[in-house]
């Protein structure tokens, strides 16, 4: 007669089977139950209870003993992979965090010859029991310990005692804690500890994660509390200037949208840097050595492509890819903090409005930060890269002892701008010197400078003794013969250029005042026809009818439809004026159309069967005018008329109330038929059904109910389409 082993309280149905098995001196757990070595390949039907020889000796220990096995085996949720939720005591544990095939032991646990249920789930780095960690390798040979092979207390490679091992005591409060939820039932604060640790543990590595210190975290935010975080993660960090905010990264960005409160404390405690030193002994858990490149770019508060810049220079580097997703070395991200905080100073002496925001361009000032031709002002890195500001290191210019004059001496001298020096430059009209020709900081001599005012006068500098404008003072002088040397309409220069030789003798207010020439600038006359407001609109008056703005208008005519040109009786000039009938037609195509936001609810489906079903099939072509998107009456008609006909799988299987999948699993075993692209088009990017094959086959899910009237509700919809 086989001797039954008395289940103990949370004991692993692991050690319940190792148990049977050594105790009736079966070398495996497999041989004693009596399991074909096919079926035994999969540990789950042991630990769950899903073979039938499992069964068996469960309804004997049960009838026997009068205890309820349910409490020592596992249960899987419901799902279409073998990775569904682990069920503990009714609460849900991810499959990741599961440990199906090893088994780890507590010195104090296996020395009463048990395993406890704790030690099968990963983020337990110690027994909530005795408070020792957790081995899972043995003490003699240092392999992994195995479950199935017969007896969990000596290793069956050297035959080392696991009681041996060595009891080292760890003090994880957030590890009782969870045990307590487990045993109370309390599902709710369980799966939220869960589903923060399961985030959370996509961006740490597999290490940190065994070590407790994520549980430990993850404890906290389903808590609400952020005290005690920093303290907690900082050690994981490479020596060197840790801002809070990239310690907190990961925390912020696995906090769903419905996680704001945690959110707001922990965005409170992005202000301030941790100086790690070198020197300290190692780390008490593992260090983060990489990042992921989101990571990354929310810490510096960055963009994507300015993070590729970064790399692309060497300020950060790139390391091995996790699963095929890019990551950043840390060390790498360290170093850039310290080179910023390098150059930081401790207090701003001059004014706020000569320095300039470093987020504007991060590539560029980092280059003049590590060129040391660049100072930041005193940060605390709570906004990242975007609330720091610079300012250039203004050394005392080489041209001062030569008595040279800078394009901003030049531009004052000659009552302009310095860019419009810079074109007279570029155009040739003066040169610098040569000893200063550097684009950077061009040198012209005092004479120079002198010979040139005395030659030339920019539109500018008469526009300031007429007091007229600079587009009229061009209009007068064009009226009598007198053209510019450069200028907006020459070379393209931002001012005009006149030779001071042409307007000797000119008397250019005498003509201003006669009025004689022909300009489009100032206020006209009320009651001026400009043109022929029955066949032409103006931008604004069109914007105003659109509700557009210019780019949007841009994009319409761009698209055809919009038509653009001269009114008769004027010339070309920077407005546009748009054909009324164009505007007109247009205005009613787009009333007559449906908002591309609202089209997926009138038809009955969802955004991604409208987009994959309708446009990517060209069944329907879009109307897209910036960021707003219509579609026309007629491609709408369309679609209502092949909806009438035909339903997504998806649609279906929530218009039935049937499990997940279900008309997808009834295509694939060729008990219906999808529709094929020959009936309609819109098949060829979606599998599709017929509607009158959708209350033949819908059947009702698990724990749920059939909706009522369901022949009744077809007809409805498609009646409500027609």
């Amino acid at each position: 007669m086989l001797v039954k082993p008395i289940p103990q309280v949370e004991e692993s149905p692991k050690s319940l089977l190792s148990r049977y098995a050594s105790g009736n001196f079966y070398p495996s757990v497999r041989l004693a139950l009596g399991v074909r070595e096919e079926n035994s390949r999969n540990s789950r039907g042991f630990l769950f209870g899903g073979l039938n020889e499992v069964k068996h000796f469960a309804s004997q220990l049960e009838g026997s003993m009068q205890v309820d096995l349910e409490k020592w085996f596992y249960g899987q949720a419901a799902g279409f992979t073998d990775e569904s939720p682990v069920i503990w005591n009714g609460c849900e544990v991810p499959w990741d965090f599961f440990i199906p095939s090893r088994v780890r032991i507590c010195p104090c646990c296996i020395g009463h010859g048990i395993v406890h249920q704790s030690a099968d789930f990963g983020f337990f780095s110690s027994c909530p029991i005795h408070r020792v960690k957790l081995h899972d390798v043995c003490g003699g040979c240092k392999r992994s310990i195995q479950w199935s092979h017969g007896s969990i207390d000596r290793c069956l490679h050297c035959d080392f005692q696991f009681k041996a091992l060595e009891e080292v005591p760890v003090s994880r409060p957030s590890e009782n804690l969870v045990m307590d939820w487990v045993r109370s039932g309390d599902k709710e604060s369980f799966n939220r500890c869960m589903s923060f640790l399961r985030a959370l543990r996509s961006f740490y590595s597999k290490e940190v994660f065994q070590s407790g210190v994520l549980l430990d975290v993850a404890v906290k935010l389903s808590q609400g509390q952020a005290a005690g975080l920093l303290e907690l993660l900082a050690p994981l960090y490479p020596p060197g200037i840790v801002p809070h905010r990239l310690i907190l990264a990961p925390l912020f960005l696995s906090c769903g949208s419905d996680s704001e409160d945690i959110k707001n404390k922990l965005a409170a405690l992005f202000p301030g840097v941790v100086r790690r030193s070198g020197s300290g002994g190692s780390n008490p858990s593992p260090g983060k050595q990489h990042l992921r490149v989101h990571e990354v770019e929310f810490a510096l508060n960055i963009s994507s492509q300015t993070r590729r810049k970064l790399v692309e220079h060497g300020f950060l580097n790139d390391a091995q890819k996790l699963n095929g997703l890019r990551q950043v070395a840390t060390a790498s991200v360290i170093k850039f903090f310290s080179l910023l905080n390098g150059s930081m100073i401790q207090s701003v002496t001059s004014p706020m409005e000569k320095w300039d925001r470093f987020g504007a361009s991060v590539l560029n000032n980092t280059l003049l930060v590590s060129q040391g031709k660049a100072t930041l002002n005193l940060h605390d890195w709570s906004n990242g890269c975007a609330g720091l500001w610079i300012k250039p290191i203004v050394k005392n210019p080489r041209s001062k002892p030569d008595g040279l004059l800078n394009i901003n001496d030049f531009a004052k001298a000659a009552n302009t701008y310095p860019d419009a020096i810079r074109r007279v430059v570029k155009a040739g009209i003066v040169s610098p010197d040569p000893r200063e020709n550097s684009k950077a900081g061009a040198g012209f001599t005092p004479e120079t400078v002198e010979s040139f005012c005395k030659q030339y006068c920019f539109s500018s500098e008469i526009a300031q003794q007429t007091q007229m404008g600079r587009t009229i003072i061009s209009a007068v002088l064009s009226s009598v013969g007198i053209e510019p040397i450069s200028g907006p309409k020459v070379d393209g220069a931002l001012v005009p250029l006149y030779k001071r030789s042409d307007l000797e003798g000119l008397d250019v207010r005498a003509l201003i005042e006669k009025k004689e020439y022909k300009s489009n600038a100032g206020r006209k006359k009320e009651g001026t026809v400009l043109y022929d407001s029955e066949t032409w609109m103006a931008s604004k008056e069109v914007s105003a009818i659109l509700d557009f703005c210019p780019l949007e208008l841009s994009s319409a005519v761009s698209q055809g439809y919009l038509k653009v040109g001269v009114p008769d009786g004027r010339e070309s000039d920077n407005h546009r004026y748009y054909l009324r009938t164009s505007v007109e037609a247009f205005r009613q195509l787009i009333d007559s159309a449906i908002p591309i936001s609202k089209v997926p609810e009138k038809l009955g489906i969802s955004k991604t069967e409208f987009y994959k079903r309708f446009v990517y099939s060209n069944f329907v072509q879009i109307m897209k005018v910036g960021k707003q998107s219509w579609l026309p009456a007629e491609d709408f008609l369309r679609a209502e008329q092949d909806c009438q006909l035909y339903v997504g799988t998806e649609t279906a299987t929530k218009l039935t109330g049937a499990p997940f999948r279900h008309f997808q699993n009834l295509i694939n075993t060729d008990r219906i038929s999808k529709v094929s692209s020959s009936e309609t088009i819109t098949a060829t990017c979606f599998n599709l059904i017929r509607r009158r094959d959708i209350a033949i086959h819908a059947v009702k899910a698990p724990g749920s109910q059939l909706k009522a009237g369901l022949t009744d509700e077809v007809e409805s919809r498609s009646l409500k389409i027609s």
